[in-house]
């Protein structure tokens, strides 16, 4: 390599990793671009200058601190003896954009910095950061997060890392907005805050959450409410294979993700509510003046709280294979509905009707869903009505589609004769058209020629947003 002084581009794969120990003179300041790859798999790169390194030793040679310090996206699989990835090397890693930290058993953290120690800015300008099967990975920082480390962080995966039980909010740079967590096994809640004296805004730029088989999950969002201006721009917030979680969010944090326009819910199979909190049992006790013999309840509390509208930016609904569901939400969160444009609910089998009656119903908003364009309710055997009161039709002034299919006990659409001005079709099958309780027998004289059979996967869902 010494003879190569002229050299600016170097793609290589080294199966020997006793190269890195080494001192290996060459032109390795001089390169432009560079992909290396150390140890038996070879991966690419789309960065200009990247490496990959499995089995990283304690003693590393010059050259490799030299392209540490150049590199743009480094990826580390089974550095072993590695428990904390700064205290281990001390390096700057001064222009490194992504990291991909793989199999590395004995981490226990991302990054460490004890109180007394002096703070120092680590990963300045990382944007993209992937923690897979760190086994021993017990949280995302041991102590307080230095001042500037981290300030530029856009996108965290967080994946089977099983003896991760939560990750506290503080811990997470402001600048974040991506984070996916998934197949990690233990997870018991995703964010627990335990609040400070002085209480700032948690992950205030984040925007897309995403939520994968998490087994053991049982809240998102633990302790206490998070302050104002926390998760103000979350837009995108999917959850799937979480079995153990029965409700999505509190009334409290409900109120924070006021820019949601996504949300999706699958095979979450305990889930029986979107807003709801865990009551104990001596507050059932208190409420309804009998104890009860459970140890909790699920309850949800809107009129416990300052009137908030609730998802008032929320365009798509998805929620497929969640059958603790008897209802999707109260008629207070259906009323703040103001932009949801796309509505899908499929495979709920306990799902009786759409919206729940509240106890203090007197007269349901005309103008309800006044941008709802697709409603999709597909596969609910136990699905009565949309509305769970009487009397009450709705107006649907933007409806385009409607598909029910498979459901042979929804009867009620609560649908006058001047209902959905803008339908253009229907699928579902001429039996269920039989079978409606129609309002008006004008309304299913307009409706009939826009009946289609319905084929599984006919149009896409998404394709009509």
């Amino acid at each position: 390599m010494t003879s190569l002084s002229r050299l600016t581009v170097l793609y290589i794969h080294v199966e020997n990793v006793e190269c890195l120990s080494q001192d290996i003179p060459g032109p390795w300041k001089n390169l432009k671009k560079f992909h290396i790859c150390v140890g038996r798999d070879y991966t690419d790169s789309k960065s200009a200058r990247s490496i990959k390194i499995e089995n990283l030793p304690c003693s590393i040679g010059n050259w490799v601190e030299v392209l540490f310090k150049r590199t743009n996206e480094l990826e580390l699989v089974s550095c072993g003896g590695t428990e904390n990835l700064m205290q281990s090397h001390e390096l700057s890693f001064n222009n490194l954009e992504i990291l991909i930290i793989k199999e590395c058993g004995e981490m226990e953290y991302f990054v460490s910095a004890e109180e007394e120690e002096t703070p120092w800015n680590v990963f300045k300008h990382l944007k993209e950061l992937t923690l897979d099967e760190l086994i021993n990975l017990k949280s995302f920082c041991r102590g307080p997060l230095p001042a500037g480390s981290l300030q530029n962080l856009r996108k965290l995966k967080i994946f089977r890392c099983n003896k991760l039980i939560n990750i506290k909010p503080s811990d997470l740079p402001q600048s974040l907005e991506k984070l996916k967590v998934s197949h990690c096994d233990e997870l018991v809640e995703v964010f627990h805050f335990q609040g400070t004296s002085k209480e700032y805004a948690l992950l205030s730029k984040l925007r897309k959450l995403k939520l994968n088989d998490l087994p053991e999950l049982t809240s998102i969002w633990k302790g206490a409410v998070p302050p104002l201006g926390s998760l103000h721009h979350l837009e995108y917030l999917t959850v799937e294979d979480c079995k153990k979680l029965r409700y999505l969010i509190s009334p409290a944090l409900a109120q924070r993700l006021q820019q949601l326009k996504l949300l999706g819910i699958e095979s979450c199979e305990k889930m029986e509510k979107l807003i709801g909190v865990e009551v104990e049992e001596s507050t059932i006790a208190s409420l309804s003046s009998s104890a009860g013999s459970r140890q909790s309840e699920l309850m949800c509390l809107p009129h416990s709280l300052p009137h908030v509208r609730m998802f008032p930016n929320l365009q798509t609904l998805h929620i497929q294979e969640c059958h603790g569901f008897q209802n999707l939400f109260s008629l207070s969160v259906a009323q703040g509905l103001l932009q949801l444009k796309y509505l899908d609910i499929s495979y709920c089998k306990g799902m009786e009707v759409i919206i729940a009656k509240e106890a203090d119903d007197e007269v349901v908003d005309q103008g309800m869903l006044p941008r709802l364009r697709v409603l999709q309710l597909e596969g609910l055997p136990q699905l009565i009505s949309f509305y769970q009161g009487v009397g009450v039709l709705f107006d649907w002034p933007s409806l385009e589609y409607l598909d029910v299919p498979s459901c042979q006990n929804f009867k009620k659409i609560q649908m006058g004769p001047h209902s959905a001005p803008n339908l253009k079709a229907i699928y579902s099958s001429k039996e269920w058209l039989e079978d409606v309780d129609w309002e008006d027998e004008s309304l299913k004289t307009r409706i009939q020629p826009l009946i289609h059979e319905f084929i599984s996967g006919h149009v896409s869902k998404m394709n009509r947003i």
